[in-house]
């Protein structure tokens, strides 16, 4: 079952707390050694029973201080937690959020960064597979 909460509350069900509630796109927990990333749901894919998110470049992104928080985010999980994130979802009405929810059970791993052409790629590991 989906809770729906607030996206504050989203990323605080991980132990996360946002730098900016109306930019952030992301956040950590130093302390937790935890990530928490905002994708939108529709754009969630599977393939062989798992979900990857993925995205090619800067295209369809603002210009702004969440799209460049996200990314250290995400450079700094590759860093501190093997590249492990969380997901908070968010449901979109053409490009406005319409509501954002945890996704207790995704658990996704940075697969590829690349900061400069705006690239990366989130596949969804089985949790035996985050001790490994």
């Amino acid at each position: 079952m989906v809770v729906r909460t607030s996206r504050t509350a989203a990323f605080a069900s991980y132990g996360v707390s946002l730098v900016n509630p109306n930019w952030s796109l992301s956040g950590r927990s130093d302390a937790r050694r935890a990530v928490a990333v905002s994708l939108w749901q529709d754009e969630l894919r599977g393939r062989g029973g798992r979900l990857f998110y993925e995205r090619t470049s800067w295209e369809g992104w603002h210009d702004g201080p969440g799209r460049r928080e996200f990314f250290e985010n995400l450079k700094w999980a590759l860093d501190n937690t093997l590249g492990i994130v969380r997901v908070v979802a968010s449901t979109r009405k053409g490009d406005v959020r319409i509501e954002s929810f945890p996704l207790p059970n995704l658990v996704m791993r940075v697969a590829h960064l690349d900061a400069t052409a705006g690239a990366f790629r989130l596949e969804q590991v089985i949790p035996e597979a985050i001790a490994a």
